[in-house]
């Protein structure tokens, strides 16, 4: 009945008549899918990102693969892909379809047929074939094969060619000696150039297609799929067939779901049929990988006279709708209200702001004052150069108040103070001639992980890892905590190596499995791109060695002491290491915030350093330290003849979060004592 309007309107128009067959017209129409299956109608298992870096030259060499991130891998993949057409008269395809499969194998070469028997009777699909060899070792000699034609020949020739080499009788006689390779000569061809070819041809495609199936696919070796408009359909089981109304299927389920319309927008922008193909494949993959909403909300509020505030946006051209329910008295708003004032900057925003408040409060609930430090755009000097900002800029504040500046960012980042002559921790306005001014930078991005021994799925306490690069593997070092395995490094933009420590961890363990990371599941070599400021957060699985089963990494011997000693021997006083040198180094630990306790630290320090003949080295906690004691320390200590390191962690965003600044510094003191100072510190004081 639902359909009742649709008939009338097409006899309406005469599109139906009375020896009109119903059911025919109904088949025809274009939202009428001609078979079902639902493998592919169900949504894909993965949309691939086809927004990477392009490196066309890096896909051809498997060492250089290796090291890019899966979404620059795809990327690279993609741009050096070959695909066969019906004919070769250079237009734009709607729609990509990438078979995945290994042609040493009856299933692939079956499946890679069924493909191309398809693609004889479509004006509307290129056909692509990502290669995922069940073996690297063997000769793979279809692979090679097909992989030399689609490079070395003119599209018609290769299609030709393929379609010979992927026929199954042909390969039967192949293999019985029955026929050639030179009895597949298509007419056209360079027999001879392309035998050359194939015989000078590498197997480093096979790995860089497999490390793209298995990194980015999760594929193992041999098994099978579809990339269509960069949504991926896989895997499919040992028996699972697709036949060519399938494909036929598949073909238009990517056309009507983005590939027309965008082909249809890349026409008048792009002009080469191939660029243009690739470009409607990215752009249809982007696009179908932004889920919509199922339905919008609507807010109905009784009256909104007195508790609504309203935005209005320019009604002479189209604008955005954005309503937000928010308490006014809550930190929550503090937040929302900036982001919403700069939305309301950038673009034509029609916003309204329902208050929401709780009827009754024991107390004031908030108790700061609030900047969003992000501005609606990049701005510039008249000469060019980029405007220092963004600011946030406090105006009009209490005088007699005590106040105290704080940054409130991602949990991932380090941020401390660079330059700022106040004490921020202790700001009275009052007192001061001028306006406080102070410059924050962004000093670190953490890289975070979690790690459990596969044996026993509990965090291996005291395993120790290094972070480096190619050239310096042990730049930065952690420990594994007891709660959650956790554990974090300090890092910068870049291409990272995380491994385990040499001595105790390395004899013992192996790194057995990895997950969000830039390198496969299943290599041992672990590497992490930290290429945006958002958090990575990695999960380790690690194992035994075989002949290391029975050992434990904490195991005490006589000769050796650790920072678990240490921590022992600060809190109850006893030592049972040997006899120390007396010019060994003194390691003492403070933490210190504000410029009162800073004095306090520094009054200390000459206590020590007059009642000791031993070497001293001070660790300073850096996250709350002045940037007044920072500049000032480096000539103490080339005074008084000591050194200093400054240390920083931050605190994990699992621990419930302190909001008092004293509390958070003793449970620095008190939690994270083992994880603070570099593993090679044995002993310290706090």
């Amino acid at each position: 009945m639902k359909q009742t309007q649709v008939i009338q309107q097409a006899v309406y128009r005469n599109d139906v008549t009375d020896s009109t067959n119903i059911l025919d017209w109904w088949m025809e129409k274009d939202n009428v899918l001609p078979r079902l299956n639902s493998r592919i109608l169900s949504p894909p298992s993965l949309r691939l990102d086809l927004t990477g870096a392009s490196g066309k030259a890096l896909v051809k060499v498997a060492t250089l693969a290796v090291e890019l991130s899966s979404r620059d891998l795809t990327s690279a993949l993609m741009d050096s892909m070959h695909y066969l057409t019906k004919k070769d008269e250079g237009t734009l395809r709607p729609v990509t379809l990438d078979v995945i499969c290994d042609l040493e194998t009856v299933e692939g070469r079956s499946f890679m047929y069924t493909a191309i028997k398809h693609l004889k009777s479509s004006n509307n699909l290129r056909l692509g074939i990502i290669f995922n060899a069940q073996s690297l070792t063997a000769d793979n000699t279809v692979n090679k094969a097909v992989y030399v034609a689609l490079e070395t020949l003119p599209a018609p020739l290769a299609k030709s060619l393929v379609t010979k080499l992927v026929k199954e009788d042909n390969i039967q006689d192949l293999i019985a000696g029955r026929k050639t390779l030179k009895d597949f000569e298509v007419n056209g061809m360079d027999m001879d150039a392309y035998t050359a070819a194939l015989n000078a041809a590498s197997s480093d495609f096979l790995q860089v297609h497999q490390l793209f199936v298995t990194k980015v696919l999760s594929l193992s070796p041999g098994q099978r799929g579809v990339l269509v408009n960069g949504a991926f359909i896989g895997p499919l089981a040992h028996d699972e067939v697709l036949m060519s109304e399938d494909f036929n299927l598949l073909e238009k389920v990517a056309y009507q779901q983005g590939g027309q319309k965008v082909a249809e927008a890349v026409s008048h922008i792009e002009t080469d049929p191939s660029k243009a193909s690739d470009l409607t494949m990215k752009a249809s993959a982007l696009l179908m990988s932004k889920s919509k909403a199922d339905k919008r909300h609507k807010i109905r509020y009784a009256g909104d006279s007195y508790s609504v505030v309203k935005l209005p946006a320019d009604g002479n051209i189209p604008a955005f709708t954005v309503e937000a329910i928010v308490d006014p008295a809550s930190s929550v708003a503090q937040k929302l209200s900036a982001i919403l004032m700069i939305l309301k900057q950038i673009a034509n925003v029609d916003i309204r702001i329902y208050l929401n408040p709780r009827e009754k409060l024991s107390e004031i609930p908030v108790k700061s004052f609030y900047r969003y430090v992000l501005e609606p755009e990049v701005t510039f000097d008249s000469d060019g150069t980029l405007q220092v900002g963004p600011i946030a800029q406090f105006l009009d504040m209490p005088q007699k108040s005590l106040l105290t500046l704080n940054m409130d960012t991602p949990e991932s980042w380090l941020v401390e103070a660079v330059t700022s002559p106040y004490d921020l921790d202790n700001i009275l306005l009052e007192e001061v001639d001028r306006s406080v001014s102070a410059q924050f930078e962004l000093e670190y991005i953490l890289i975070e992980g979690h790690c459990y021994d596969s044996s026993t799925m509990q965090p291996p306490r005291g395993l120790q890892f290094v972070l480096g690069t190619n050239s310096t593997p042990a730049m930065v070092d952690t420990i594994v905590m007891a709660n959650l395995g956790y554990f974090q490094l300090k890092a910068n933009p870049g291409l990272w190596h995380l491994n385990l420590r040499e001595g105790r961890s390395e004899e013992i363990y192996r790194i057995e499995s990895h997950e969000h990371t830039d390198t496969p599941t299943n290599f041992s070599n672990v590497v992490i791109a930290v290429n945006s400021f958002k958090s990575r957060t990695i999960r380790l699985k690690v194992a035994k060695k075989a002949d290391k089963v029975d050992m434990s990494l904490l195991q005490d011997e006589e000769d050796k002491t650790g920072i678990w000693d240490s921590i022992s021997n600060t809190l109850t006083g006893s030592s049972n290491k040997k006899e120390e040198d007396k010019d060994s180094t003194l390691n003492i630990f403070s933490v210190a915030s504000g410029h009162l306790y800073e004095r306090f630290l520094r009054i200390m320090m000459l206590s020590v350093l007059k009642n000791t003949q031993s070497k001293v080295k001070f660790w300073f906690l850096k996250n709350y330290l002045s940037p007044t004691f920072k500049d000032f320390i480096p000539y103490m200590a080339k005074e008084y003849g000591f050194e200093y390191e400054l240390v920083q962690y931050k605190w994990p965003r699992w621990l419930n979060q302190q909001k008092e600044k004293q509390r958070i510094i003793w449970g620095y003191k008190i939690l994270f004592l083992d994880v603070l100072f570099p593993l090679d510190v044995k002993d310290y004081f706090c």
